[in-house]
């Protein structure tokens, strides 16, 4: 099923990520953000299956499938593509009962998830230190948040660190 779109804005939704992430404490060293713990305090599961992305049952009942076969910052990625998902059009406008959202879709309310997802694993505080530390390396960005070079490109440009 598609996801309606919430009715926040980019920046409601990054300032929603960010609160997320600190109320459940997730990020550690340099900014990590430890999805799979996330996952796991909010009464989730993880599986390895090709056919959803996300099927919720109810609140803190829901499971995230991820492919066994793509690397683990893609999967790191789908994961917290999920849980974007979870936050913004199940738990947000306060729905319930059994709800799934398929992997492929695409429209307002993906990018809506795309932009949760990158503030939850790349958040500006965080973000920026390591920025400004390793020169804008995107290769360092990316192996320090555990996402890709070009993702970190992409929150550079969000963020004004460079120009587009």
């Amino acid at each position: 099923m598609n996801a309606t779109p919430c009715k926040l804005s980019y920046d409601a939704i990054r300032d929603y990520a960010e609160l997320i992430g600190a109320t459940h404490d997730i990020y550690y060293g340099e900014g990590l953000a430890d999805i799979d713990g996330l996952i796991e305090k909010l009464g989730g599961t993880v599986v390895y299956d090709q056919r959803l992305e996300l099927a919720i049952y109810g609140q803190g009942n829901f499971v995230i499938s991820v492919s066994s076969i793509q690397s683990d910052h893609r999967s790191r990625f789908a994961k917290a593509h999920a849980l974007a998902h979870y936050f913004l059009h199940y738990r947000y406008p306060q729905l319930t009962g059994h709800r799934m959202f398929d992997k492929g879709q695409s429209g307002p309310a993906e990018t809506q998830a795309n932009v949760f997802c990158s503030t939850l694993m790349m958040p500006e505080r965080y973000f920026r230190l390591a920025f400004e530390e390793y020169s804008g390396d995107y290769w360092e960005l990316s192996r320090i948040f555990e996402t890709s070079p070009a993702a970190a490109r992409v929150r550079a440009e969000v963020l004004k660190l460079v120009e587009v």
